[in-house]
């Protein structure tokens, strides 16, 4: 069985973290190695979970590096030791030995494929799917999740980064995730970016955790918090502006204007007023080309 680093991200959110890890308990069996990343927490993350799981290991950022930049430096750290695998699991999933098996026999059978997800069920309602593969559609610039799970190890266009087992030498020789979008479309990006070299992106039926779905950002289904609709409308534009060309790139940012307008109708409607500035905010930020982490400089004032 092939060596795997699994690499938690933490970010001001110790019990799902803690939570998390207690999951992964026995992972040692498949030959994992647990790390923790943390991305600059101020709730005293580190202490709390160091003295709660001693075997861990904790690499603590000084700031925070949004999702990419800390699965970047959990992969680097995971390859350095001799893992060839890392899987990146979001702090507030539940995993299983069964999935991280699961997934590694298919990394094994499959060595034209880079990326693979288990299907991600939501919790509590630990019935319903929440991902089971995807698809990015080029001529809107978006992703779609699908929830009916294949039958079998399905190739897909797209794979959500909550739970993203991923071969660890062709990933990080093309740069791993790309840091500016620190939250939203970096797992998109990276899925373009390993089908472009060849490589394949699968979905692992048999292998199945649960997710809390917006514990990061605050989000549920289609409703999101300012943060999140920042990160939507800036690294939306971003995306199809890397990744979309010629009448795709023509077609996506017109689907992306339409799709600007439901959203901000939607906000008026609501009377969301901090959901606005947001996005005001990531329209001006994107155009002024402010990347990384989003400074809400109304509330700083």
């Amino acid at each position: 069985m092939p060596m795997v680093g699994i690499v938690v991200i933490n970010w001001n959110n110790w019990p799902d973290t803690a939570e998390c890890l207690d999951s992964l308990g026995g992972v040692e069996a498949c030959g994992g190695e647990v790390f923790v990343v943390d991305n600059g927490s101020t709730d005293d993350s580190v202490s709390r979970l160091r003295e709660r799981f001693p075997d861990v290991c904790f690499i603590e950022e000084k700031q925070n590096l949004g999702f990419g930049g800390a699965a970047n430096r959990g992969m680097e750290e995971a390859k350095r030791r001799g893992h060839p695998y890392a899987w990146i699991l979001n702090n507030d999933t539940l995993c299983s030995l069964e999935a991280l098996r699961a997934l590694l026999e298919t990394a094994d059978a499959h060595p034209d494929v880079a990326l693979f997800s288990p299907v991600i069920h939501l919790y509590p309602e630990v019935e319903k799917v929440w991902f089971a593969g995807g698809r990015i559609n080029p001529w809107t610039g978006t992703v779609v999740h699908e929830t009916l799970p294949p039958s079998q190890p399905s190739r897909e266009s797209f794979l959500s980064g909550c739970s993203l087992l991923i071969r660890l030498a062709p990933v990080l020789e093309m740069g791993g995730f790309h840091e500016p979008y620190f939250l939203y479309f970096e797992d998109a990006d990276l899925c373009m970016r390993v089908s472009q070299r060849g490589l394949g992106i699968m979905v692992v039926p048999s292998a199945r955790i649960w997710h809390k779905e917006g514990a990061t950002t605050a989000c549920k289904g289609r409703s999101k918090s300012p943060l999140g609709d920042y990160y939507d409308t800036r690294n939306g534009l971003y995306f199809i502006e890397r990744q979309m060309k010629g009448l795709s790139a023509c077609s996506a940012y017109a689907y992306f204007v339409l799709r600007l307008f439901r959203k901000m109708l939607r906000i008026v409607w609501a009377g969301d007023w901090r959901n606005l500035q947001a996005v005001v905010s990531g329209l001006s930020d994107y155009r002024q080309r402010k990347f990384g982490a989003w400074i809400d400089r109304r509330r700083a004032a």
